[in-house]
């Protein structure tokens, strides 16, 4: 059976990374495995990170448009999409959606919104105008609205396929910065015969106008032609913005076909703007939840059923104990929402020195960062500095594993501070580092919110603990009585083969197993423009 495992983000190598990569590894056992990905990267490598074997999967790279995931989807006989925060449709005979957990509400568009579409796909009716003519195939991310607008930004060369013969209008929004300068746009043939160009100015104010068009004219060509639109990009990450994105020039509309069906076309493209929904879920025949927290907030926000498949853990090995506190987790900015809150643990670290109870104590935290990371990962450095703090960024697996084994104590605070019904999306949904601790004996200490609820019973492989001087205050106890940490470790590394690999692929397995002797998708196979 060919199989194509999707994950948008596999290069941050996190906790989400991990579990795709869990179930690929399972997989190319008995199946062909493709990962699709967005960037190139060495499975091998990604593997060794991820304390996993990828070296029996492949590696398929496609552009950033929503529709190149579907039109590899249509490719394999099973589609898992393990991305967080993924709306993408799926083509596959048989789809399984992984939720780390559901981001995108279903969307209710306002009256005005909801009139706006309906007598705009109304008029095109009435007139045998295809509101939409145009089809995206690559090179263009997700619809976002910029003001007014709705708009796709393109990655500096997106492929169309536009209905042969008549005009073509493809208009394109003035919305990069002005530190970006002028983009060099150019309308061309998939054969790189041009077919118009411009200079894409930023806008400098409210009298200058949003959006600027793009005109050709094809010949009566019979059949679909493969246009391209070609321009120079920017990186908002490097006038400082969150965004990491290379970013050519966006296209608000794209309009093909005689003259008098333009504005029917401009009028829907330009009201109809495309919103976050949880329609794509009716291509997945199957759905499973980290954990039963997600489980309960997939139920909740998108009306779903679904079943729980707990992360895979890798096992990690128990040797010495030494007297290490450990923290485990990905350096980002608290702006992205799920922050591991590592300055906390630090400042957490300088109180529990403070009552002159831990000496000798270390506190080593290890985690991936990316470049947008960095002024985070900087802070926390910053806050360190004085103690005995070792901070491991981008730490090969050799290292983490080998922290894992010394470790005597483990340490997770994400989503401190924050509510769980307003914002459960910041809270650890399940825990694989957590878990992983405790399979080498490291007494977990963690934040009792959440997935880590469902780890382990308090008090018995560890603590739950409602904030920084609970968590000072557990880990001084088992700093003071070795012999009641000796026991706790062991009844944490009892408590994990729960959710080490065996047990994941066993129900990974199974799972597949009764999707795959459902029906068919009737959608398999098509890929919709």
């Amino acid at each position: 059976m060919k199989v194509a495992v999707y994950n948008r983000h596999w290069a941050t190598a996190g906790g989400g990374e991990r579990f795709a990569g869990g179930i690929a590894e399972v997989l190319a056992e008995d199946h062909e495995v493709t990962l699709v990905a967005h960037d190139p990267f060495d499975p091998a490598e990604l593997g060794e990170r991820l304390q996993l074997d990828l070296g029996r999967t492949t590696v398929r790279v496609v552009g950033p448009a929503p529709e190149a995931v579907t039109a590899a989807s249509a490719q394999v006989d099973l589609f898992v999409n393990a991305s967080y925060a993924s709306d993408d449709r799926a083509a596959a005979a048989h789809n399984l959606y992984v939720v780390h957990f559901p981001a995108l509400p279903p969307f209710d568009p306002p009256r005005a919104r909801r009139l706006a579409i309906s007598v705009s796909a109304r008029l095109a009716r009435l007139a045998h105008v295809d509101p939409r003519p145009v089809q995206v195939r690559d090179g263009a991310y997700l619809a976002e609205q910029i003001g007014p607008w709705p708009a796709r930004w393109t990655d500096g060369e997106a492929r169309l396929l536009v209905p042969g013969g008549g005009r073509v209008l493809v208009v394109l929004g003035r919305f990069h910065p002005a530190e970006a300068g002028e983009l060099d746009v150019v309308l061309a043939r998939a054969d790189g015969r041009e077919l118009a160009g411009t200079r894409l100015r930023p806008r400098r104010g409210r009298q200058d106008p949003p959006l600027h068009p793009l005109r050709a004219r094809l010949g009566a060509e019979e059949g679909p032609v493969e246009l391209v639109v070609r321009s120079s990009t920017f990186r908002p990450a490097d006038a400082g913005a969150a965004d990491g994105r290379t970013l050519g020039a966006p296209i608000v509309a794209a309009l093909a076909g005689p003259w008098p069906a333009l504005p029917f076309q401009a009028l829907h493209q330009l009201l109809a703007v495309p919103a976050a929904s949880s329609a794509f879920l009716a291509d997945y025949q199957g759905v499973v939840a980290n954990s039963v927290f997600t489980q309960g907030w997939v139920r909740r926000l998108w009306g779903r059923e679904s079943g729980v498949l707990h992360p895979p853990v890798t096992a990690q090995p128990r040797v010495a104990k030494e007297p290490v506190l450990l923290g485990v987790g990905r350096f980002f900015d608290p702006a992205a929402g799920h922050n591991k809150r590592q300055v906390e643990l630090v400042r957490a670290f300088r109180q529990l020195r403070a009552t002159g109870r831990a000496e000798g104590w270390e506190l080593h935290l290890v985690g991936g960062c990316d470049r947008l990371g960095e002024p985070y990962l900087a802070r926390v450095r910053a806050e360190a500095k004085g103690l005995p703090v070792h901070v491991h960024a981008n730490a090969s697996g050799a290292t983490v594993r080998g922290l894992y084994g010394k470790a005597s104590v483990f340490w997770h605070l994400t989503g401190l501070g924050e509510d769980p019904d307003d914002h459960p999306e910041r809270f650890e949904h399940f825990g694989i580092t957590t878990v992983e601790a405790m399979s080498a004996g490291v007494v977990p200490v963690v934040l009792g919110q959440a997935g880590q609820l469902e780890l382990f019973e308090d008090g018995q492989a560890g603590f739950h603990v409602a904030g920084i001087e609970d968590l000072v205050s557990r880990s001084l106890e088992l700093i003071a009585s070795p012999a009641r940490r000796e026991r706790m470790a062991d009844a944490a590394v009892q408590r994990a083969q729960a959710f080490l690999r065996p047990a994941f692929a066993h129900r990974l397995r199974a799972l597949v197993a009764e999707l795959v002797s459902s029906p068919a998708s009737p959608h398999a196979g098509v890929v919709e423009g």
